[in-house]
């Protein structure tokens, strides 16, 4: 039962919640007040996600017992039946909701808009054409707000819109490896959405044009004036652009052979070359601050 559990709340997912800390990160704002205030909403938001996540699997329980990558999935297989799951559920959002109030109204407000948004997609908006996209995308990018709302932090224009790109590409590679999934189960296509095999191509070209935009965007922040008042040396930011590009589209290339399962971010926290890149990255963010080591 235990381990029922876990699985119904699915922990990995809250790798997600780690965007939380993305304000206090590209505004060098190492406060330790902010940093405490951030773990305290990655725990209120995991705890609400979770809580989403099996009022998701709840409403998906006929799509789900289609596709071998969800058929095991704890309310599928009878492990947990289903007034135990909405219990669960119930409980959560009570705790998650006391710990957003404490966090103050900005942040009690962000997660608020969360849970809605994320209602009306589990029970309408997931199966409306292209707007599911744009809905996953934007509960993503809710996350950086909600690291915003705690510290205090304003979210740039600039990273507003890299993360919605970014994002938007990520929600695109979902449903793509999703197809891919239905394909595979002899489907035409994808269980509870509106995708069909033949809408490959287009998710493909939407999911490539959106990486290279959040790069396009990544490389005029480098020229950015708001760049110089945080590094001392910002031409050297340049050599973030082809990283973040071999990154987001390998990852693209891996969904479209079949090995990225129906969430790429679990499935790139996942692998190797998602932490080289990332350490690639934080070394060339301390290389431009001005930092570096002597041989």
């Amino acid at each position: 039962m235990i381990a029922a559990i876990i699985r119904l709340l699915r922990p990995a997912q809250w790798l997600k919640n780690l965007l939380i800390f993305v304000p206090v990160i590209v505004s060098h704002r190492w406060q330790l007040n902010d940093l405490a205030n951030c773990v305290l909403a990655f725990i209120s938001f995991s705890l609400t996600a979770s809580s989403l996540y099996i009022f998701n699997d709840l409403s998906d329980l006929d799509s789900d017992r289609k596709l071998a990558s969800k058929a095991k999935r704890p309310l599928v297989t009878g492990e947990i039946s289903i007034p135990e799951a909405i219990g669960l559920s119930i409980i959560l959002l009570i705790i998650s909701t006391w710990a957003s109030l404490k966090l103050g109204k900005p942040f009690a407000t962000v997660i608020s808009v969360y849970i809605l948004v994320t209602m009306f997609y589990t029970l309408w908006l997931k199966k409306v054409l292209i707007l599911d996209i744009l809905i996953l995308a934007t509960l993503l990018t809710v996350r950086v707000f909600a690291g915003a709302a705690v510290t205090g932090i304003i979210v740039s224009d600039w990273l507003l819109a890299f993360a919605l790109f970014v994002f938007l590409s990520l929600a695109t590679l979902k449903r793509a490896s999703e197809l891919i999934e239905s394909q595979k189960s002899n489907l035409v296509e994808i269980p509870g959405r509106k995708y069909q095999l033949k809408d490959q191509q287009a998710l493909t070209a939407m999911g490539f044009a959106s990486a290279f935009a959040s790069a396009l965007i990544l490389a005029l922040y480098i020229n950015s004036p708001d760049v110089k008042s945080l590094y001392s040396n910002p031409e050297r930011l340049w050599l973030l652009v082809p990283i973040f590009i071999y990154w987001l589209c390998n990852l693209w290339f891996e969904g479209l052979r079949g090995k990225v399962d129906s969430d790429p971010v679990t499935y790139a926290a996942k692998q190797k070359n998602s932490y080289i890149v990332l350490i690639l990255i934080a070394a060339v963010i301390l290389y431009s601050m001005g930092i570096h080591w002597e041989s």
